[in-house]
């Protein structure tokens, strides 16, 4: 099974290899602020709308903004006000309607950056995109955006737009496997305002809408993704691990390795043998963030303990000749004042995972970004999109292959 795994990890690097220096072109925002309001009006954990307000706060962070975010009901009048670059309104329970009449005046009078998201775009959106709404029922779709191709899952219904205005942005294109093959954009961008009917965890929706999204606020990056090796440990298959960062040197493709570490026993034999392996791959040319522990239970329970828990991390990294780059989490750091301030702000390079087991210290939803922020997307979300190569992104990008694991089961 080796035999098999390298040569299809030779395609997949090939394909989407990038250097963590990419070249960039970024094009500068048009309001002074960098800060947006999202507004979202239901979690809907049923159907796993909270990974998507996570998946999109990690998204905007990606692209150098802070995100403040809020459920409808609770938006206080005026909040528009305070100098917002933008606002985007997120739909993720078809069936409710927004129903504070605060948000609605002040979205309408609002002359920044506006983005819907989902259902419910009413009369007064339609007529500042200058478009039409039309309801589609029981349709398999399939996503185009340029070569690449994706089908996504089957709708019982989905708000798209009629009568877009030439001038108009497209971001993706929607078509029916019916007779007809009736063709609609997925994402559109007229001025200084977009619209998309649905928002994707992966794949590529998830793709397509961050370029249109960063294309929105004028923050379009021209990048490729870093590959990282996600969930290392100090007790990790180390020479798995080796053979790997060797694997990656020869083919001249620059990673990245998210490794958890202690803070204890590092003197012992076990943590010098860690650290040596950490060093070949800086060596190697790879690059280390160092991932954030779980929170809860025996670990650290405030600003303090965590802050002097990430001191300990660094400083005995740094004794053994280790320095990484930046700080892997999941997205909920991000939204938390304790763990961002006392953990994340200790490294100018983020890496921000899909939340799983989510514990705050003091939630407070306002989202910061650093000098760069890394939206991660797994490599196994690129399984059903066809002709892969083509795939762009306009974001960082850290693309987590779980080698490490594939490679323990064939030894």
């Amino acid at each position: 099974m080796r035999k098999i795994f390298f040569p299809l990890l030779t395609i997949f690097l090939i394909a989407f290899s990038g250097i963590i220096q990419a070249n960039q072109t970024v094009y500068g925002s048009k309001r002074d602020s960098n800060h947006v309001l999202l507004v979202y009006d239901s979690q809907n954990t049923v159907e796993q709308g909270e990974k998507k307000i996570d998946s999109l706060q990690r998204m905007l962070a990606g692209i150098g903004l802070k995100v403040t975010t809020i459920k409808e009901n609770e938006y206080q009048k005026g909040e528009l006000s305070h100098g917002y670059q933008g606002v985007i309104t997120m739909i993720n329970w078809e069936q409710t309607q927004l129903v504070n009449p605060g948000f609605i005046k002040d979205r309408d009078q609002y002359d920044g950056i506006k983005l819907h998201i989902g259902e419910g775009l009413d009369t007064t959106e339609q007529q500042q995109l200058q478009v039409k709404l039309k309801t589609i029922y029981q349709q398999q779709l399939i996503l185009k955006d340029g070569n690449s191709t994706e089908m996504i899952p089957f709708v019982d219904r989905m708000d798209v737009l009629t009568g877009i205005p030439k001038e108009a942005q497209r971001y993706g294109e929607l078509k029916t496997q019916d007779k007809d093959q009736q063709s609609y954009a997925y994402g559109i961008i007229n001025r200084n305002q977009g619209y998309l009917p649905f928002f994707n965890n992966t794949g590529l929706g998830l793709i397509t809408a961050g370029k249109m999204i960063a294309t929105l606020f004028d923050r379009q990056q021209e990048t490729k993704p870093l590959l990282t090796i996600a969930n290392v440990t100090p007790y990790s298959n180390l020479k798995m691990l080796d053979e790997l960062s060797s694997y990656c040197e020869n083919l001249g493709v620059p990673f990245a390795v998210s490794t958890t570490t202690v803070a204890k026993n590092t003197e012992m034999d076990a943590y010098k043998r860690f650290t040596r392996s950490l060093r070949r791959i800086e060596d190697r040319g790879g690059v280390i963030f160092l991932q954030a522990p779980v929170i809860g239970g025996a670990t650290v329970n405030n600003a303090s303990e965590l802050s002097e828990l990430f001191d300990n991390y660094l400083l005995n990294l740094a004794q053994n000749q280790v320095y990484p780059v930046g700080i892997s989490a999941q997205g909920f750091w991000d939204q938390d004042q304790v763990l961002r301030n006392n953990a994340l702000k200790k490294a100018n390079y983020w890496m921000l995972f899909p939340n799983k087991k989510v514990v705050y210290l003091k939630q407070d939803n306002q989202g910061e970004t650093s000098s760069r922020s890394y939206l991660t997307l797994a490599a196994s979300g690129f399984n059903k999109i066809k002709n892969q190569e083509d795939v762009r992104f306009a974001m960082p990008i850290a693309l987590t292959f779980k080698a490490l694991r594939q490679l323990l089961l064939v030894n």
